[in-house]
């Protein structure tokens, strides 16, 4: 809903005087967090942070959590990776009888930044919500950023 669309005034210090004043509870902070470095900052006073917002708009900022945060050795080394890694689940996914745009919409943002990702949305966006609609549109919108970045 259009409340929604917007970030309202947050205020942290709030959450951190609460962590302080209740040591006891796990707090969780959420709201406007756009980057690793502010999880980093944000992990200094509380127990936890969530992202939404900026997860869905550019899920690869997610590739570096395992490796800053839990100090993971082995981090995602591309966007292709990562989509390549995902075509398994997807098929299995699809043989059950789910909608391949409720899977590609988690990703739409995944080349965010990228040359060509628009066409990869665009593409995602037209072709995946088809009833249909299989792997090959989201192998046709990879290879649209591909043509792109070869350019």
């Amino acid at each position: 809903p259009k409340e929604n669309r917007e970030i309202p005034p947050l205020t942290y210090d709030w959450v951190y005087q609460m962590k302080r004043d209740l040591p006891h509870l796990e707090v969780i902070i959420n709201g406007g967090i756009g980057s690793i470095d502010e999880c980093e900052n944000h992990l200094a006073h509380v127990d936890g942070v969530m992202i939404g917002r900026e997860a869905y708009q550019n899920p690869w900022m997610l590739a570096e959590v395992d490796s800053r945060l839990f100090k993971m050795d082995k981090a995602a080394e591309s966007r292709d990776d990562v989509l390549t890694g995902l075509l398994p689940y997807i098929e299995r996914q699809l043989a059950s009888g789910a909608h391949l745009n409720h899977i590609t919409r988690h990703i739409l943002g995944l080349y965010q930044g990228v040359p060509g990702a628009r066409k990869f949305r665009r593409h995602l966006s037209e072709n995946a919500y088809k009833k249909d609609a299989g792997l090959e549109v989201l192998t046709d919108a990879f290879q649209k950023v591909r043509q792109t970045q070869m350019y």
